[in-house]
């Protein structure tokens, strides 16, 4: 085989695997959202959060234990760990 013959079918193993792997994260097996899902606002609470939850973040936010208020948002909502992150830091 030339060489040229080697670059064409490593190129094209590369474009099928690149275009699987895209097709991979449109949709989860496990049936989560989408990877490819638009970001929520950032300044609107999550719908989960309660009012008393979102008083408890901004105290512990205001302590400067922004971890723990993240950790909050994360078990009261189930947002992942940007999402919450995120959410945390807008506030």
């Amino acid at each position: 085989m030339s060489a040229m013959t080697l670059l064409l079918i490593l190129v094209g193993v590369l474009v099928i695997g690149g275009i699987a792997f895209a097709a991979g994260r449109s949709s989860a097996p496990d049936g989560r959202e989408s990877l490819m899902r638009p970001p929520s606002a950032p300044n609107s609470p999550p719908s989960a959060l309660t009012a008393d939850v979102m008083q408890q973040v901004q105290s512990l936010i205001a302590a400067n234990r922004k971890i723990d208020a993240i950790k909050l948002v994360r078990e009261s909502t189930g947002l992942g760990l940007k999402e919450a992150k995120d959410f945390v830091e807008t506030l």
